[in-house]
């Protein structure tokens, strides 16, 4: 999935621009779609500014460590007005897929896709002008190249009534927290105990084992800060690695998290926060997460953990930090991302901190025959797998 050459039947871009609309629809008619380069192209930045719903992973940062992780570039839409203007913008990737030749008679074959292993992004856009102008491109795209599939990943429904031939299915159920205003008075301490200067999770009695959890994380010895250089990301990278092994998961190659590093976190929009423990030569890191933050919203992304240390809750604290620093750094919503229907231990982990269930859906065009979230995993070769899997060296 991550080679160096585009999928087969999928060439790079190389068109100008596609005119929308028609003489009925003046405001469609003075719409082009264009290709950008999300890089260079100022305009691409300014718009993501300028959107109350811009995500982390509509920012060149992310899009960056994409290219580098698939080794393809990423093809940057752009919806602009006669004047040059953005009202517009949808990144895209050509993927080979789980099983290339197969395309969307099982929803693993060959995608255009908003993003790969993304858990938002789809098309940002000014009015539904732009949103069908956006869409209509990305569609026609997909059209000129059998057996390859459209796939757009949005929180809201009903997109499909305004482009024919679009498809939405129900996709998991993401978890979010609202953060409450921050009071007058607030300092840059997050774990300061003074009443109306610290988040509460859930009910009474989750909230009291969050607080139990962390105080015991602490008085075990544990301690939590922000990672500040690349050797600590490539501490935790094992630990990542050894959690997504346990969860028979596959794992981002690790120049995904240095360009991430590199391109993000000096602007203050990714923090590893890493769980500590021990003095001296002997201080090792147990756990650590990372934290994803553009707009509003402030992603926790991924995480990682060594089993022995489960018992310290490093994780709670961690979580509990990363919270009231995203807090009060001005942030409104804290996601922390899907999960799939059938893990009732992950939901109720993040459901835990007081979080709301939101629904998040999937575009396709052409519709797939069977949705991709339809995995038989309590098929006899997915336990053969999964025993395999966890004996696989990192």
């Amino acid at each position: 999935m991550n080679g160096t050459t585009d999928p087969p039947g999928i060439r790079p871009l190389s068109v100008g621009s596609i005119s929308i609309g028609g003489a009925d629809d003046p405001q469609a008619s003075a719409l082009q779609v264009i290709e950008v380069d999300f890089r260079t192209d100022p305009r691409w930045l300014d718009f993501l500014g300028s959107h109350a719903d811009a995500l982390i992973y509509h920012h060149p940062g992310w899009l960056s460590a994409l290219e580098h992780e698939y080794g393809r570039k990423c093809i940057a839409l752009a919806c602009v007005d006669r004047n040059g203007n953005f009202q517009g913008v949808l990144p895209l990737f050509a993927t080979r897929g789980l099983l290339p030749g197969l395309g969307s008679q099982v929803g693993l074959g060959p995608r255009l896709a908003s993003l790969p292993r993304t858990p938002l992004a789809g098309p940002l856009y000014n009015g539904e002008s732009a949103l069908v102008a956006l869409v209509r491109a990305a569609m026609d795209r997909a059209r000129t190249h059998p057996g390859v599939q459209l796939q757009l990943k949005m929180r809201t429904a009903g997109q499909e009534k305004c482009l024919d031939g679009l498809h939405c299915v129900p996709w998991r159920t993401s978890y979010v927290y609202e953060f409450p205003p921050l009071p007058p008075d607030s300092s840059d301490r997050v774990c300061e105990s003074t009443p109306g200067q610290e988040l509460r999770f859930g009910n009474s009695r989750n909230h009291l084992r969050i607080k139990c959890s962390v105080n015991k994380a602490v008085t075990l010895g544990v301690q939590a800060r922000v990672a500040e250089t690349s050797g600590e990301l490539r501490a935790w990278y094992r630990l990542y690695l050894n959690t997504m092994r346990d969860n028979v998961l596959p794992a981002r190659p690790y120049r995904f998290f240095d360009c991430l590093w590199k391109e993000l976190q000096p602007l203050g929009l990714m923090r590893l926060w890493v769980a500590e423990r021990g003095c001296g030569s002997d201080r090792r890191v147990i756990a650590g997460l990372i934290v994803l933050m553009y707009g509003g919203t402030a992603f926790y992304a991924f995480a990682g953990c060594s089993r022995e240390d489960f018992r310290l809750h490093p994780n709670d604290m961690l979580q509990f930090h990363a919270m009231h620093d995203a807090w009060r750094r001005g942030y409104r919503i804290y996601d922390f991302g899907e999960s799939p229907e059938d893990d009732g231990q992950l939901a109720h982990y993040k459901k835990k901190w007081g979080s709301t269930a939101v629904r998040l859906y999937r575009y396709y065009y052409p519709a797939p025959v069977e949705s991709s979230s339809d995995y038989q995993t309590s098929s006899l070769v997915y336990n053969v797998a999964k025993a395999v899997w966890r004996k696989v060296p990192l």
